[in-house]
């Protein structure tokens, strides 16, 4: 898994996902799933190679509860979708 944190820029996820990638092919891994939530990410992979699989929109429709009904112990939103994003998630598969 690739993560980034908020401490680090997302002009910076580029190398984070070429060092990974680099760390991994050494530990004879043959292939990366990656899903790719922003540009960066998105950028690296094409960069790569990596093969399209799968693309699903932040806000194509509701997904969680919210924030008036969801459940003490339920994940929610203001308008019930998973981001504010106007984009959604690529799924990536890399060959190392």
């Amino acid at each position: 898994m690739i993560a980034r944190s908020p401490q680090l820029p997302s002009e910076q996820v580029f190398e984070l996902f070429a060092a990974s990638f680099e760390h991994l092919q050494r530990e004879g891994f043959e292939y990366m799933l990656v899903t790719g939530t922003n540009n960066w990410t998105g950028a690296a992979c094409e960069t790569l190679g990596a093969a399209r699989i799968y693309f699903t929109p932040f806000r194509d429709r509701p997904r969680v509860a919210t924030e008036q009904t969801a459940e003490d112990d339920e994940p929610y939103s203001s308008d019930g979708n998973i981001s504010a994003k106007d984009s959604g998630a690529m799924v990536y598969v890399v060959k190392l």
